[in-house]
């Protein structure tokens, strides 16, 4: 579909503040889009820096790398998930349908408080720490191997989870695609413990 799902955990604060003005979701969400390179403060000698000390201001740079050496990939925000155009195939492994499926095993494309956004291709949910101790109990009953048992290429190529030609490549293609999609469970399962277990909320955005 080429659309991505993105999570980000959020404090029990600020699910409150969302509550009040639901505008602030897209505001945490645009805060941490993207990626950042690790930086460090440059502390600039003589007179410079003198001055600078008694100012509040600080001067970053993205941290040097030994010579010869490659600078490390960009990390992402670790309150933040993203499920890169596979959401649609893990939703289907969750609850057996495209876009639809019940709470709390739906909570990728259904579920929680829809919130309004500026953007009308953007579908936000945020879910309250409650909820989201529901979803994990859900997603620690399950095991890879109960998603691959609800694979079932015809209805995923049906509901248009996989497409026509994906489900006409030879069986082991196609299984070898769908391994790269269970691939995605773990993390996701583990994503969603961290935010049950600090009694976080959780943002769901799809765009």
């Amino acid at each position: 579909m080429g659309m991505v799902c993105s999570l980000q955990r959020i404090t029990s604060s600020d699910v409150e503040r969302i509550s009040a003005a639901p505008e602030v979701a897209v505001a945490l969400m645009e805060e941490s889009d993207g990626e950042f390179l690790p930086v460090e403060i440059v502390r600039p000698r003589g007179c410079l820096g003198f001055l600078l000390r008694l100012t509040p201001i600080t001067i970053e740079q993205v941290a040097p790398r030994p010579d010869g050496e490659d600078l490390p990939l960009p990390v992402m925000d670790p309150r933040r998930m993203e499920i890169d155009k596979v959401w649609d195939v893990m939703n289907f492994l969750l609850t057996g349908t495209a876009m639809g499926g019940e709470p709390p095993a739906a909570f990728l494309v259904t579920g929680g408080r829809s919130l309004e956004t500026d953007d009308d291709e953007t579908d936000l949910r945020m879910f309250t720490p409650e909820e989201v101790k529901a979803i994990d109990d859900h997603l620690r009953s399950l095991t890879l191997d109960d998603l691959r048992a609800r694979i079932d290429i015809p209805r995923m190529v049906k509901e248009r989870v996989l497409s026509k030609s994906r489900g006409n490549e030879p069986p082991g293609r196609t299984n070898e695609y769908l391994e790269q999609v269970l691939a995605e469970f773990d993390p996701l399962r583990e994503f969603v413990a961290v935010a049950a277990a600090n009694f976080e909320g959780l943002l769901v955005r799809l765009n």
